[in-house]
Parts: structure tokens; sequence; C-alpha cells
């Protein structure tokens, strides 16, 4: 797709679950599809950054399921339309797992700096971040995009593109 990790931030921790890996390819290629001017830069998944955070600090990077991510330009423009990606399989995840954080517009505390917050499950950031993106696609102001569906297509195409 020809985006970036920071060093090896996704995993030298750690693996990324399963639904983390596939939610986050889902957001990631819908994203290059429809914005290919935008640049991602992945800067944390279950990395040493988020293992070694103070005990009292509970992070959901140490289990696998968060990836945090920059992107550039971080145009007002920009900003907005990963935002309304994000909303989009936020609202379109069928088990309602799937959620972001957008720390450009409210950095956690343990946060190193301004990016999005990709996460299943989560906190009272997550779950607010999740009944906003639905109700906006049921006013009909965004689309519900299932990254399970994404991941399926993907395969069947990786599959009728396969060398016999």
């Amino acid at each position: 797709m020809g985006y970036l990790e920071k060093g090896e931030e996704i995993a030298n921790g750690g693996d990324i679950t399963f639904d983390m890996r596939v939610a986050s390819e889902a957001v990631f290629r819908y994203l290059k599809i429809t914005h290919p001017n935008i640049g991602v830069v992945v800067t944390g998944g279950n990395d040493k950054y988020h293992q070694n955070l103070n005990a009292n600090y509970v992070s959901l990077h140490t289990t696998g399921n968060a990836l945090d991510f920059v992107i550039s330009p971080p145009t007002e423009e920009n900003l907005k339309k990963t935002l309304k990606v994000l909303q989009e399989f936020t609202a379109g995840d069928i088990l309602q797992q799937f959620s972001f954080i957008d720390e450009y517009a409210d950095p956690s505390k343990a946060a190193s700096g301004k990016h999005f917050h990709m996460v299943i499950g989560g906190g009272p950031s997550a779950k607010s971040a999740r009944a906003t993106a639905n109700a906006l696609a049921d006013e009909g102001k965004i689309t519900r995009r299932s990254s399970t569906e994404s991941f399926i297509q993907q395969g069947a195409l990786d599959e009728l593109n396969r060398p016999f």
C-alpha cells in the first residue's frame, strides 16, 4: 500500500490480534483507495513503548488490540477525511468491537504525540466514538463499512490473482 511503519512498532512487544489486523488492513486499504494523497505511518501496536508504560496505566496495545498511526500531511481536510473513514468502519462493525480515538483532537495521558488510535474493545473514549459513528450512520451522514466484508473480498481477489 505504500504506507510506513515507524521502526518495528507494530509488534516488537508481541503480535497484534487477528481482529486488529483485519480491521486495520481494511481501514488502511480503503483510505488508500479513496484518499491516495494521504500518507500513513503506523507508530504503535503491541510495542515495547506500550509494554513499558506505568503499571497503573492500562493499554490495549499490550494485548495486541490497539494500533496507532499518523497521517501526512495532517491538514484539517485530511484529518476530516481520515476521521470519516474511521467512523464508517466503526459503525459498520457488526460485533461493535472496533472503534478509535481521535488523539489529534484529544490526546490520552500517555500520548507521545498527536495520532489516531484504533482499538478492538476499548474504554469510554472508544465507546463514545462508537456511539457517535452509529448516530451518524443512522442519520445517513456516513456509510457503514465492514472490515470483515473487506477481508473476505480481498481474500477472494488474492485467490483469483494467485498464479497457477
